[in-house]
């Protein structure tokens, strides 16, 4: 992995781990049926991968650290190859949100998309 990957890694691990402490802090541990329901109805489409990250989210919030990693991590890749091999592409729409191919820009979309 080059320096400046890793480096980026490091600092989406971090802000990552601060956001699932605040929302436990703050809302409390949500079940795990109620995780796999909320990343399906984001996005996940696998409901295995779904119900792994929720697993890995309980490990962190149980501060399970080396489960949590050694759960999500494979899936993450996993889910990121298959996304690669099957072409899709990831762009950023002219306010810098992710848009995909499953949310292609509308008419009014910033003069980057066209």
């Amino acid at each position: 992995m080059s320096f400046v990957a890793q480096i980026r890694a490091e600092n989406y691990g971090r802000l990552l781990a601060e956001g699932l402490t605040r929302f436990a802090d703050r809302y409390g541990i949500p079940t795990e049926d109620n995780l796999v329901i909320y990343l399906l109805s984001r996005g996940t489409r696998d409901p295995a991968l779904a119900r792994s990250l929720a697993k890995a989210m309980h490990h962190f919030w149980h501060h399970d650290t080396e489960s949590c990693i050694h759960l999500a991590a494979p899936k993450v890749e996993a889910a990121a190859a298959r996304a690669v091999a099957r072409g899709r592409r990831f762009r950023r729409d002219g306010r810098g949100a992710h848009v995909g191919p499953d949310r292609l820009p509308g008419p009014d979309a910033h003069e980057t998309w066209r």
